[in-house]
């Protein structure tokens, strides 16, 4: 089987968003004795103009059946620098179109048992072939969300003279796409969200095999404005 039909590349979808004011508010006439909800302000979240993003990708999977035999362990991870493009009420979305610094430790093999054919896939020391980050806070999200991907070079086994592309990223495709999505925290503007996506990670997602469950953690923060060497008088 050719590797280069066992390598599929999934298509990075930014969503987009509207404009809806996300707050929390207190019902009109609430009882003294309820507490209020609290109520979340879009503005120390909007007027970030850069966010640093740490993201993590992993998977562990076997698959066997009478014709193949595939396994994969991938530990990835990459840091973005996002800055604000747009902000309006209620809304504001921030891009990067590279990382910054990225690590992957990343193993896979499948075989053939009729004929003992045998592709591994391993990772290299190359740079990223392509990476993208988009947040979004307010709008038509749950109160904000994050499409993210980085696309690694892999290396195949038989060699087949040029890197491969292996594209981590953080939407389910395939149906509605399932986006990294979640409310602001209540207090600070540290955000912290998990998911767990079906994805095509080399050999799985491809006809010898099914997508594989793939993990994701991401961090992110207000890029902290460095103080003056100098005060100001």
């Amino acid at each position: 089987m050719n590797a280069r039909g066992l390598t599929r590349i999934s298509t990075l979808v930014l969503g987009t968003a509207g404009l809806l004011n996300l707050m929390l508010m207190a019902p009109s006439g609430a009882s003294a004795q309820s507490p209020n909800p609290p109520v979340i302000s879009l503005k120390a979240f909007t007027s970030v103009s850069e966010w640093v993003l740490d993201i993590t990708w992993h998977a562990k999977d076997a698959y066997e059946d009478r014709d193949f035999s595939a396994g994969v362990e991938l530990s990835a991870t990459a840091r973005y620098y996002l800055k604000q493009l747009d902000r309006k009420d209620g809304w504001a979305r921030w891009e990067t179109q590279s990382a910054q610094s990225f690590n992957i430790t990343y193993a896979g093999f499948w075989m053939k048992k009729s004929n003992g054919e045998r592709l591994d896939y391993k990772s290299t020391n190359g740079p990223l072939m392509d990476a993208v980050a988009n947040f979004q806070v307010g709008g038509k999200t749950p109160g904000y969300q994050l499409v993210c991907q980085a696309v690694f070079p892999v290396k195949v086994t038989p060699d087949m003279g040029t890197p491969m592309p292996l594209m981590l990223d953080t939407t389910e495709m395939g149906g509605p796409p399932r986006f990294c999505t979640g409310p602001l925290p209540a207090s600070g503007t540290t955000i912290h969200g998990s998911l767990v996506i079906l994805a095509s990670v080399g050999p799985f997602g491809t006809t010898a095999a099914p997508r594989t469950r793939l993990g994701i953690q991401y961090v992110l923060k207000p890029l902290a404005e460095l103080a003056p060497l100098v005060p100001k008088k």
